[in-house]
């Protein structure tokens, strides 16, 4: 049915959903609550707040391949698209994860803005829970992408579920207005 490198992602990912759950389960129960009557100036300006912190992983990831190839300007650094050697697996790694690190930046923001467009705001606290989410789940699928690629799926699930479920809530509630007013 799956390989055994299947399963030990499988296990990481169902262990990231769990993680996942509880990180919200916390943030409803103890976040504190916004007033009714927030504007929608007020809503975006919390929300942007929010996204200062969602980009610092993608800034790591950045500083991390331009610190490899200066610290490497005999070959990483001199000719940027030339053939990277096999012996340079750091610099692959680095460029793996600022790759999708980027990727996953880019879904995150879009889900965090339809949310924050869409969701009423008693349920606003969604927004710092999402964003505490994608910091920690890119660390560590860095961390675990360096240590070995088939660790990086705690990390990746971490990132990836609350993008997924957020962005389909979103959607939802767009269209569940646009249909029924």
């Amino acid at each position: 049915m799956f390989s055994s490198k299947q399963w030990t992602i499988m296990i990481q990912v169902s262990a990231s959903a769990c993680f996942v759950i509880a990180v919200r389960y916390v943030f409803k129960e103890n976040f504190a609550s916004f007033p009714p009557e927030l504007s929608d100036g007020e809503r975006f300006k919390f929300v942007f707040r929010c996204l200062a912190f969602s980009s610092l992983p993608l800034f790591a990831a950045v500083r991390k391949v331009a610190s490899v190839r200066f610290s490497n300007m005999e070959t990483l650094g001199a000719d940027p698209i030339a053939p990277v050697a096999p012996s340079q697996k750091a610099f692959k790694i680095a460029e793996r994860v600022l790759q999708n690190t980027l990727e996953q930046t880019l879904l995150h923001v879009m889900t965090i803005l339809a949310l924050a467009s869409s969701v009423v705001v008693d349920q606003l606290y969604i927004i710092p829970c999402m964003v505490l989410l994608f910091c920690i789940g890119r660390f560590v699928y860095y961390v675990g992408y360096s240590y070995d690629p088939l660790y990086r799926g705690f990390g990746f699930g971490t990132t990836w579920i609350p993008t997924l479920i957020g962005f389909s809530y979103a959607l939802f509630i767009i269209a569940s207005r646009a249909l029924f007013g």
